[in-house]
């Protein structure tokens, strides 16, 4: 979409600037259309929900299908799309399930599929996850709001996955991997903090990428 791709329309949705909001939609929605695209891809859970849920209600039918990045990955690497290496070390992580990927757009499985096909990892769950998964503390505006709130949720959380035993909290969701990074920092907490579509790349077979 280059530059054509605007704001999803989210932020000014929930300010209550609905027309302002329903004006971006058409224009992206135009936009993918013109470029004969079957699936928009989005890796932001926000983004995605608002593209898959507000955007058939407010325009009906948009003629192309939305997925998630996790989605979309999952079934690439289902179909052996995409090659990974075999000498990986192991290591054990654990995942954050966003708020608006979960709990509000029902996506529970698919980064976890992710995790199940990278070779070495093992997932172990958090006391809280999947419909009962904390917030990050980044999510709602919270941290513009209440920056000392926004911190102690994402302490708990970052606490809570070190107390798994993971080396690595995997998440995907941008805002949640920043939120729990500082936390993790703030804290002292040695544990890595990832986006799914990280993973992926990190495991990658890429030496074709490097030749010539």
């Amino acid at each position: 979409m280059g530059e054509q791709e605007w704001c999803c329309g989210y932020p000014l949705a929930i300010n209550g600037e609905l027309k302002r909001a329903r004006e971006i939609m058409r224009h992206n929605v135009e936009t993918v259309r013109a470029l004969g695209a079957q699936t928009l891809v989005t890796t932001c859970p926000s983004c995605f929900h608002f593209w898959k849920h507000a955007y058939p209600a407010a325009l009906g039918d948009l003629g192309f299908e939305v997925r998630h990045s996790s989605e979309f990955l999952a079934d690439l690497l289902d179909a052996g799309r995409l090659k990974l290496r075999d000498d990986l070390p192991e290591q054990v992580v654990t995942y954050h399930d966003p708020c608006d990927l979960g709990r509000k757009s029902g996506v529970f499985d698919a980064p976890r599929r992710v995790l199940a096909r990278i070779p070495g990892v093992r997932l172990v769950e958090m006391a809280e996850n999947r419909e009962g998964s904390y917030c990050c503390g980044g999510g709602g505006n919270v941290e513009s709001f209440d920056p000392n709130l926004s911190v102690e949720i994402a302490g708990q959380r970052v606490w809570q996955a070190a107390a798994t035993g993971a080396q690595t909290l995997v998440s995907a969701c941008q805002q949640c991997e920043r939120t729990l990074a500082n936390a993790a920092r703030a804290a002292k907490v040695r544990i890595r903090v990832k986006d799914i579509a990280e993973m992926v790349l990190d495991s990658l077979l890429v030496s074709w990428l490097l030749v010539g």
